[in-house]
């Protein structure tokens, strides 16, 4: 089995509200030192096992084209392999 995390944040100097209502959450909660928040999304995607560089070409396209948005947010994908 092959499980692929993807995590998507927003691009820096993209403002963002979730972020910024957890950061002000969060000194209000007595964290006053907290500079800045940004709130994303992890998506967990398990796999059989397959063909690995065209599985890895196929979620590069599908994350950048369909679960992210390019134009505002940033992704990082991380590939993880049973028994690794």
């Amino acid at each position: 089995m092959t499980r692929t995390k993807i995590l998507i944040l927003p691009k820096e100097g993209v403002f963002d509200p979730q972020g910024e209502a957890v950061r002000n959450a969060l000194i209000h909660l007595g964290l006053e030192e907290t500079l800045s928040v940004r709130v994303g999304k992890e998506i967990v995607i398990e796999f059989k096992e397959a063909d690995q560089e065209k599985l890895k070409r196929k979620v590069e396209e599908i994350t950048k084209n369909f679960l992210s948005n390019p134009i505002i947010e940033e992704y990082k994908i991380e590939w993880e392999k049973e028994g690794q």
